[in-house]
């Protein structure tokens, strides 16, 4: 499906992720490429990956969304503002922004933006689409990076974080309960051998026998297999 790419810029993180949940469910049109409380990292952000369209909060201490606008002398994306102050609303105007959102914002005036855009920006092609379907996208430190599934040997629960080892030896520690991770991931690739583990099958290298089980990956970690397990696993392979 094609959709417009966005980036956001908030120095506030509870408004960032706000913004970002409202998004997903309301306008799941829009595909979120970034996300910056740094201001100076967004514009770099921008230039690289040349979003239809910003959601900017106007307040921020290293740059303001004014400052920010200014780095570009013929933007080539739209820009919505988010703010708790309504004295911007005229200056806004001055610089063409595509719409002005008030803080708290409202899912209405959300929606009403977003079509907004939709009406005058034609639709680019998804990230997905560019690269193929097949691809594992993963959000973290602001950003989302795509992998290829192989390259996720496995993925291990740490409370309400999940560790993800790949196979560059990188490891990435996600604001996330394994569970949810599980539900983005295909299903016939990974497989859940244990409460804590996630595993990518294609990277088993040994299982050993006995009751404590463990199998062997191909970068030399283990993991625990379950008694209730083991069938299925054996199964799948």
């Amino acid at each position: 499906m094609s959709t417009q790419t966005c980036i956001l810029v908030d120095d506030e993180q509870d408004a960032l992720e706000t913004l970002q949940w409202m998004l997903d469910r309301y306008c799941p049109e829009l595909e979120i490429i970034g996300t910056y409380n740094d201001p100076l990292k967004a514009v770099e952000a921008i230039k690289k990956q040349s979003p239809t369209c910003l959601f900017l909060d106007v307040q921020m201490p290293k740059m303001s969304g004014f400052d920010l606008l200014e780095q570009f002398s013929e933007p080539a994306f739209q820009t919505i503002f988010t703010t708790a102050h309504d004295q911007f609303a005229i200056p806004a105007i001055k610089v063409s922004v595509l719409d002005y959102l008030l803080k708290p914002i409202e899912k209405e005036d959300l929606i009403a933006a977003v079509a907004k855009l939709s009406a005058i920006v034609p639709q680019k092609i998804t990230t997905k689409e560019r690269i193929g379907v097949g691809k594992v996208k993963i959000l973290y430190e602001g950003n989302f990076h795509l992998f290829e599934p192989n390259e996720l040997i496995y993925l291990k629960a740490e409370k309400n974080y999940t560790r993800i080892y790949l196979s560059d030896g990188t490891k990435i520690l996600l604001s996330k309960t394994l569970k949810s991770v599980e539900a983005d991931l295909p299903q016939d690739i990974f497989f859940r051998s244990h409460n804590s583990y996630l595993i990518n099958l294609n990277h088993i290298k040994k299982i050993s026998k006995g009751n404590d089980a463990v199998i062997e990956l191909t970068n030399g970690n283990t993991a625990s297999l379950s008694r209730t397990k083991k069938e299925e696993l054996f199964n799948k392979l």
